[in-house]
């Protein structure tokens, strides 16, 4: 699927620009770490927010293949495996 492809691709560049920024080479990787938590603490609730919004539209869906919830909860899980992955988890929502 399109949305698959492009989802995991999404995935994958995000992990690399955090890879890049918070490379403990770089000199500025304690100064890139506070920027990302400063701006996972001001979108993450506002992204949550968004897609609370959605969920009157997805339960319209005639025959989903998951519920809003499930669907809600891939996205924080990938989500906080990409932070995990780059040693930013605590921040994850």
């Amino acid at each position: 699927l399109t949305t698959e492809r492009d989802r995991r691709r999404n995935v994958e560049v995000a992990g690399a620009l955090a890879a890049m920024c918070l490379d403990a080479e770089l000199a500025e990787a304690a100064q890139n770490r506070e920027v990302i938590a400063e701006w996972l603490a001001t979108w993450q609730p506002r992204a949550l927010a968004a897609a609370e919004a959605l969920r009157p539209a997805w339960e319209a869906i005639p025959k989903p293949l998951s519920s809003f919830d499930e669907a809600l909860a891939r996205v924080c899980a990938t989500q906080r495996e990409l932070l995990d992955a780059h040693g930013l988890g605590e921040l994850a929502s």
